[in-house]
């Protein structure tokens, strides 16, 4: 069993969320000075273990993680490391953003520790955020419903924590462990998740007139450009992806298994991700990119760029 993990990334929700997890598993915590010496760590959490409930012990960028050690210094992090196999006491060493894997205290750690990846999505990793609050409703008893899932992302884009607030009041909304349906995303979400969801089935559906009058009332209430676009972005690389492993002759559980996907929604895509080929739609995403561009450089009216990219692509 590992007594030691190591956080990388610059998302604080999933770093605070991994945290909180391992907090679990003991009685008390323990969160220690970055610039604490590893000699004075050593004997600090030997002389307190003594005397203490066991202790989960949060490291928030020490300075050694960075610092050019000696070898003696190196002696004394493997020293306090192994020692961790008898302690009854867990450590997290939580390292903001990258580290560096060159560095003779990140290589030594990472022969002994268990690395948690805390990173913020890229925009064209909805998928993962979608897998990330289904499993988040399952482990309080809820399920997401594939459709449910889709929207909430959509809605509220690939920042964790709002997602987890949102979960949070469907949940409450729904006041006993159960299925959460998209009426129930739309109940929570007034009009303007409707004429979203409208959006978004267009997309699927390749209707340019739906999109187009979907994306009309969605300017109408305000809706954020870039928003749509990722919205766009996000289907058009989904179909992407189940092309090329159609093409690689995968079949839709094993599509699922790939894309973390429910296998559901990938029988439902397959048929209109084949509506356009996998050179077509790299094409498409790359009018998203040049859409992209003029939007957030000011070369087009953000309307504008997306009925010029929608006229496009569909």
């Amino acid at each position: 069993m590992k007594l030691c993990w190591v956080l990388v990334g610059d998302n604080e929700f999933l770093a605070k969320e991994a945290i909180a997890n391992l907090q679990k598993q003991v009685e008390d915590r323990t969160d220690v000075d970055p610039s604490t010496p590893l000699s004075e760590l050593l004997v600090q959490m030997s002389t307190v273990s003594m005397f203490s409930k066991t202790t989960l012990w949060v490291l928030h960028q020490p300075a050694w993680l960075s610092a050019s050690l000696s070898d003696k210094d190196v002696d004394t992090l493997v020293q306090w490391l192994e020692s961790l196999a008898t302690s009854p006491d867990k450590v997290v060493v939580w390292a903001s953003g990258s580290f560096d894997s060159r560095k003779t205290s990140v290589k030594t750690l990472k022969k002994y520790a268990e690395l948690i990846e805390c990173n913020t999505l890229k925009e064209w990793e909805q998928a993962k955020a979608v897998a990330w609050i289904e499993t988040k409703a399952r482990s309080t008893g809820f399920s997401l419903d594939p459709e449910a899932a889709d929207m909430l992302v959509a809605l509220n884009g690939l920042h964790f924590g709002v997602l987890h607030n949102e979960l949070e009041k469907l949940q409450l909304f729904k006041k006993t462990p159960g299925r959460i349906t998209l009426a129930d995303v739309d109940a929570l979400s007034g009009q303007s998740a409707t004429t979203l969801f409208n959006f978004t089935e267009s997309i699927k559906k390749w209707d340019r007139q739906g999109i187009l009058e979907a994306l009309s009332r969605l300017f109408e209430t305000g809706e954020d450009s870039v928003k749509l676009l990722g919205v766009m972005i996000y289907q058009l690389r989904f179909f992407l992806e189940i092309q090329v492993l159609l093409n690689e002759k995968k079949s839709v559980d094993d599509i699922a298994k790939q894309l973390g996907r429910h296998p559901f929604v990938i029988k439902q895509s397959v048929t209109l991700a084949k509506k356009k080929s996998v050179e077509s739609l790299k094409q498409a995403l790359g009018v998203c990119h040049d859409t992209d561009v003029a939007i957030k450089s000011g070369k087009l009216q953000p309307k504008i760029a997306l009925e010029l990219a929608i006229g496009q692509v569909f």
